[in-house]
């Protein structure tokens, strides 16, 4: 009953948080590139279940996913800056109109 608090913060934050993330954040982001995002961190985390009672394999998988999701996050920041930098800082919105 202690924990109730925080659990119950945790769960308004989680909602406030995708209600804004939808409606501010949605047309920012491409839909495959999140798409593969999501099924990347689905696949290492089912391996962090998967070897969640061999300690050092965990510990091993853990590093792992960190420098994955490092690795993706910064290379995906350079693919949009370049692009960014390629069209003179025009969005595919600005070239529509």
């Amino acid at each position: 009953m202690e924990l109730l608090p925080i659990y119950f913060t945790t769960m308004v934050a989680g909602i406030l948080a995708a209600l804004i993330a939808n409606k501010y954040l949605s047309k920012h982001v491409d839909p495959i590139a999140f798409r593969r995002l999501i099924l990347l961190f689905l696949l290492l985390g089912s391996l962090l279940l998967i070897t969640s009672g061999l300690n050092e394999l965990s510990k091993m998988f853990a590093v792992a996913v960190v420098i994955v999701f490092a690795l993706v996050f910064f290379v995906a920041l350079y693919i949009r800056l370049r692009r960014r930098k390629e069209t003179g800082g025009t969005t595919a919105k600005s070239l529509q109109m």
